[in-house]
Order: structure tokens, then sequence, then C-alpha cells
């Protein structure tokens, strides 16, 4: 019998005892042995929990641990005391299977190596896009293509709050106090809204891809919170809408990750992916563009993820075909990383990478404030060789939309409180040849240009 231990009894930690307890007889089949909840850490004792026998319940890591659980499943929040725990369970050759995505991105090469040395296995398909298997689908059925780019809507509060700011013009924080009334987002929002939530599951996918944790400390990272309803409204003109996206991708330099707000073209496959849906799509050099969506968090889709992750790693483990390094590749010591630009292999040095073409940097819509901000706009334009495509101006705000041929102007987020810059995200001509036409001939030319 499988002994199997629970770090966490709360959405997600309840979800996969309820999956478990009704689901006995199908793990039976799938695993060839009987599976038995011994032991659930919990917090605060004096809570109420009806569905879970008591005798269960512990509130101390070494009770839990003198139950003597087979596998474990750690589902609580952040890096402490998460760490100490998993740490501590894959050094006695415990197996975990983990959704917690803060764990994994902060701490997961020593967790892994920790895992590999105790000839142990750790696994998180739950800790990015919930019940999306996208690890799965890196790990396991993307081996043989390189990997060109990648784009995700990871997190679901931010999505569900720019879609009714969208839909129904309401502002920030209205939207905000209504998601967290519906439970979509907790009571401090910031992990959500500043994009850091997303920021780690992309680091976990950038592992995931390149087999290499080197890349993701120099992530940028921007969230939502300065988003206003007005700002959606003026970019409807041109067919756009605002997604916070999760990007990855190969540079000159190396490979470059970013979460910001984006504005996406109708046409673009993640431009209607609404509410707190999540979706990631993943270019490969053979297989082309896919799509994964579906359910990026909640108590059930992120329980199956868990579930299915246990099930597959117990079935491999048994076997011995568990790789010790889940990247990309089978070993750390394959020199070039699975992120490629052309779809080609490097080659003792012969075929030199070159960056991608995302169009990242060619369109930016501009908003701001008279008339500072006015004059800030001036100088992004100059500073960054930009040429003006559509202007609109009131008394009190501007709008412009710029073709921009030189990067710089990413430096001025920080440095103009007056104006807000978003990217536009252009995949591939449809949006330049459709909507750039028909607005040519509303484009002002003021003391700008």
């Amino acid at each position: 019998m499988l002994r199997i231990g629970l770090l966490g009894l709360g959405t997600v930690g309840s979800g996969v005892y309820e999956a478990i307890t009704t689901g006995k007889e199908r793990l039976k089949r799938l695993l060839g042995e009987e599976v038995e909840v011994v032991s659930i850490l919990i917090k605060d004792s004096r809570k109420e929990r009806p569905n879970v026998p008591q005798e269960l319940l512990v509130t101390d890591f070494e009770s839990f641990i003198a139950r003597k659980p087979d596998v474990v499943f750690e589902a609580i929040v952040g890096v402490d005391p998460a760490y100490f725990y998993v740490s501590y369970l894959l050094e006695h050759h415990i197996p975990v299977i983990s959704a917690n995505k803060e764990l994994i991105a902060k701490r997961g090469q020593r967790l892994h190596q920790i895992a590999s040395q105790a000839g142990t296995w750790l696994s998180y398909e739950a800790s990015v896009a919930g019940g999306i298997p996208i690890l799965a689908a890196l790990k396991n059925s993307l081996k043989f293509n390189h990997i060109s780019e990648l784009q995700g809507i990871l997190n679901g509060t931010t999505n569900y709050i720019l879609t009714k700011m969208s839909q129904e013009g309401k502002s920030f924080s209205d939207v905000l106090h209504e998601a967290q009334a519906l439970g979509y987002a907790e009571a401090d929002p910031t992990s959500d809204v500043e994009g850091w939530d997303a920021l780690y599951k992309l680091q976990i996918l950038a592992y995931l891809i390149t087999g290499s944790w080197e890349y993701s400390s120099s992530f940028t990272c921007r969230g939502i919170s300065e988003v206003q309803a007005w700002h959606l409204k003026a970019a409807q003109k041109f067919g756009l809408t605002l997604k916070l996206t999760a990007s990855l991708f190969r540079t000159a330099t190396g490979v470059e990750g970013r979460v910001e707000p984006v504005f996406l073209p109708a046409g673009h496959p993640l431009a209607q992916v609404n509410g707190v849906t999540n979706a990631v799509m993943v270019t490969g050099d053979t297989v082309g563009q896919l799509v994964f969506q579906g359910p990026g968090a909640g108590k059930h889709p992120t329980a199956s993820a868990m579930i299915e992750d246990f099930v597959f790693g117990h079935q491999q483990f048994k076997t011995g075909c568990f790789p010790a390094h889940p990247g990309r590749f089978a070993s750390s010591e394959v020199p070039a990383p699975a992120l490629d630009s052309n779809g080609t292999e490097q080659k003792n040095g012969a075929e030199k990478h070159q960056p991608s073409r995302h169009h990242r940097e060619d369109y930016v819509i501009a908003f701001w404030q008279q008339t500072k901000g006015q004059r800030e706009v001036e100088r992004l334009v100059q500073n960054s060789q930009g040429e003006w495509l559509y202007c609109e101006q009131t008394e009190q705000f501007g709008t412009g939309l710029l073709r921009m041929t030189d990067a710089r102007w990413r430096e001025e987020l920080i440095c103009c409180p007056e104006v807000t810059l978003y990217p536009v995200l252009i995949n591939g001509d449809e949006w330049q040849t459709t909507a750039l036409e028909s607005i040519q001939t509303d484009v002002e030319s003021p003391a700008y240009t």
C-alpha cells in the first residue's frame, strides 16, 4: 500500500484529498497497489473540516513524518517553511508532488539536486497553469522540437480583471474588489496584479525548455496596476485587446523572459482568452504553433494536475525511467539550450543562433496626460527613432500609436510617469495590412514629428 501525506489542506490540498479518497479504485488499477492518505499537516486545528477524519490531521512536521508517508503532496504557499519540508522529504528518499510555483521558481535547482542525490523524484505540473498539462507536454511530447518562442496568459486573476475592464468599462479597483469577492483574487493581490505569480511560472517554463535555471534571474516583470479603463477603450479602435502576457524568446545575448501587459490584435491566438482561463502558445520548429488552453487554477483542476503528476511519476520511477534532470535534455551537460531561434541545433560552434524577430519593438501605444506628458512623448519618439501612425488628443489626455526602430523606448517605462507605454505584440502581418491601413488617414502631424 502506498501511504500518502498532504502538506496543507486549503483549496488545493482539500481537492487532492477528495480526488484520492473518491478515486481509490481508479488509482489502484493505474498503480497496481492501494493508496491511502495517512497524514495531513495543517496550520489551524480550530478550523472545522467535517469531511476529513480528525485522526489524519497533525499540526507539526515531526508528527507528520512519524506517520511514514511514502509519497507527499505539497500544497502550501511560499518558500518558507515549504523549502524545509520538501528538502527534508527528498533527502529521506520520499518523492514530492508540488503545486508551489514560488518554491519551485526560487529553489527548484537545489531541490532537483537533492532529489537526484537521494535517488528520488520531485514533480510540479500543477505549479504552472493549473489543469493545463503544459509541463508534461514540454517534458514528454515535445522532446524533438526546438522551441523558438513561448507566450502565455498564466494568471487567471489579472486576465479576469482585464477582461471585465475591457468589456464593461469598469475601473481597475472596482474589478479587483469584485474578483476578491468571487474568490478569484487574494486579500493581498500583490503577487497577481504586479505580475510576480506569472513570473514564477515563466521561470519554471524556461527551465523545462532550456534545461537551465541561469536565464530566469534576469527576466523582467511589470504588472497591471497602472492600467486604466480609458486605455482599453482607446485601443479598441485599433482592434487591440490588453493581456498580461508571459513571453520567452531568444535574443542575441541569450534567453529573455518578460511578464508585461501587452496589446494583442484580434487574430492573435491569445487575444480571445478571457476570464480566469489560462493559455500557453508554444512554437516548435517541426510541429509549428500549439495552443494549450484551460482552467489555470481552482480546486479541482489543480488537484487533477497533481494526481496525474503522481500517477505518471510513480509509474516512471517504478520502471527506472524517471529522468534525473527533468528539463529538455536528459543531462545538464548538453551544451546548447533547447530554445532555438531558427530551428537548427548548434554543433561544435559551427552554427550561430540568430535572434528571432518578434515584432516586440515595432509598435507601441502611448497614453499621456497633457501638457507635461505631451512633451515626454515628443522626447520618447525622438530618442527611439519613432514614427507616428495615429494620434488623438483631448484637453486632458492623448493617445498615440507609434512604430519604433529603436528599443530604447523601454527605458522610458520607469522614467516618465506622465506617460503609460504598452507594446503591441504582432503575430504575423494580418493586423499590419488591415488595421494600420484603416487608420493611416487619421494620422495627425503635430509638432511631435
